[in-house]
């Protein structure tokens, strides 16, 4: 199981390679790496496994933790090529468009207007402290905790989702 903390932490970098053609699937892949190796003892399952993973892949990079947890638990549970696309390809939409209003439409705007309170205050060097935690705390616990959730749930992800 030391691969949930593997995989949460290489979610990090989702985007640090990106195609035009298969946009974050190569950062997805990156992540969900060290549990498909732990999964899939035998080198067919596990190239099929890859082949699975390296796909069209688009979310929100700080939503996509849910996803990351949520694909692990299908493959322990071994479930079919079809359960695992379909629901990266259910929740991907929904997790980029729910992350992106919250994140940049709503946290970063709110973050920015602490840290300019602070500086306004007289307290400039404290402004980009300021904006950091306001920002990063609430990103990570949501990271960490979407994780936990999509691993714990997996395919049950996306009724969830539906209720949002």
């Amino acid at each position: 199981m030391g691969y949930i903390r593997s995989a949460f932490f290489r979610s990090f970098l989702i985007q640090s390679s990106w195609s035009f053609e298969r946009m974050q699937s190569l950062g997805f892949f990156y992540s969900i790496a060290p549990a498909i190796r732990a999964i899939h003892k035998t080198e067919d399952k596990f190239k099929e496994a890859c082949r699975r993973h390296l796909e069209f892949f688009n979310t929100n990079p700080y939503m996509a933790s849910a996803i990351i947890g949520a694909s692990i638990r299908l493959e322990e549970d071994g479930a079919s090529d079809e359960d695992i696309k379909g629901l990266k390809s259910a929740l991907m939409g929904a997790y980029g468009a729910l992350g992106d209003s919250l994140f940049w439409s709503s946290l970063r705007p709110l973050a920015a207007v602490c840290g300019v309170i602070f500086a306004l205050m007289g307290f400039v060097w404290a402004a980009p402290v300021v904006f950091l935690v306001f920002y990063n705390l609430p990103h990570i616990f949501i990271r960490v905790y979407r994780m936990i959730m999509g691993h714990m749930m997996g395919n049950g992800l996306v009724s969830k989702i539906k209720l949002l």
